[in-house]
């Protein structure tokens, strides 16, 4: 710490540039992690497989009448006609996902997602939403309002329990409601939703629908994780690109600190080494400086990060209502550790240099 004090403007600016790396760093982690379980949410909020008819991944082609047979399939527990659809509000940023299904499936299928205002949609409704907690607050719509889409007025029956997942920024929508809007072809779908039994193996239940229908692909329900990817795969290479920035921003200023320090200090290590201390132990003690430089960087950027977080939450629920932001063990622990590399990184060059330096040398620097 002594050696490190004695320039304080240049250590602690350097200590600032690795915190601001850190901070980004722990920030971009931060929603990385909570990335994670949106998808995690939003693939048990999706069916355990979808089938189409082959070669219309977005087309709506497929007969609803297929869930009828699909059901009778060996490890079905239930199948259902659905509809993706995207609205857009021109008003505010973000969209809403637009969900069409059968009233009663809906309910039975979420049966642990609670209406907290209104009512839950039923199979008498026609041109009716039920809409998620950000979605209804987003567009600014309540109980009894319209939801203008692709030219129909759609009444808002009730508004669904605020639950941290992509069902809060969704709209549920009769089936026939959301076909008739859209002018699909008569009891078209984009595909049948579809959940096996308890212990049914998904693979092979997939593997009997495609025997059975050859027309009809089957996957895996990735539904729900399809439009949650929109949000987390193109950010997720945004955010790679900007946290290596980061970290080369702060590992370049660490290790300018560093080797300018040890620069000025090689003849009180040439003296050192002249008194009988190793080369490996000059090494290790220029390595533990450039280390503890960083881990107090780290230590100051881990704190703004988690500030930083709280505001990045905040913002990124105003504008999608979606909560990717979460701050794990993992991501301070993570943070410290790039500090740690950091430190090593920068202090390696300098270290090796001065370790290995002729004593005479080392003695004669000005």
């Amino acid at each position: 710490m002594k050696n490190l004090g004695r320039r304080k403007i240049r250590t602690g600016l350097t200590i600032l540039g690795i915190a601001i790396a850190i901070a980004f760093s722990f920030i971009l982690l931060s929603v990385d992690a909570g990335s994670e379980e949106l998808m995690a949410g939003a693939g048990r909020l999706g069916p355990d497989i979808e089938a189409k008819v082959k070669g219309t991944q977005l087309a709506l082609t497929t007969d609803e009448n297929y869930a009828i047979v699909l059901e009778k399939v060996e490890g079905v527990r239930k199948a259902t006609p659905a509809i993706m659809w995207e609205y857009w509000s021109s008003e505010k940023p973000g969209f809403t996902i637009i969900l069409g299904m059968i009233p009663s499936d809906a309910r039975e299928i979420y049966a642990d997602i609670e209406v907290v205002e209104g009512r839950p949609l039923d199979n008498s409704d026609n041109f009716a939403v039920e809409l998620g907690s950000h979605a209804a607050s987003q567009i600014g719509l309540s109980v009894g309002d319209n939801l203008e889409f692709e030219g129909d007025n759609f009444e808002v029956v009730g508004v669904l329990e605020e639950t941290g997942s992509i069902v809060d920024i969704m709209g549920v929508m009769p089936l026939w409601s959301l076909q008739s809007a859209l002018q699909t072809p008569e009891n078209k779908a984009s595909g049948i939703w579809i959940w096996v039994e308890d212990g049914a193996n998904v693979g092979s239940v997939m593997t009997t629908i495609e025997n059975d229908y050859p027309e009809l692909s089957a996957t895996e329900g990735l539904t729900m994780l399809e439009y949650t990817e929109e949000f987390t795969k193109f950010g997720g290479a945004i955010r790679l690109i900007v946290l290596t920035v980061a970290i080369l921003i702060g590992t370049l200023a660490a290790m300018n600190t560093v080797a300018m320090t040890t620069f000025e200090r090689t003849r009180e290590f040439g003296t050192m080494r002249a008194l009988g201390a190793s080369g490996g132990y000059v090494f290790k003690l220029v390595l533990i400086e450039s280390i503890l430089l960083c881990v107090i960087g780290g230590l100051i950027g881990s704190l703004l990060g988690f500030v930083g977080s709280l505001g990045a939450e905040s913002i990124i629920m105003d504008m999608v209502g979606l909560d990717i932001v979460a701050v794990p063990l993992t991501v301070p622990a993570t943070a410290i550790g790039i500090a740690i590399i950091v430190g090593l990184v920068a202090g390696i060059y300098p270290a090796r240099r001065v370790s290995k330096q002729e004593i005479v040398e080392a003695l004669r620097y000005e």
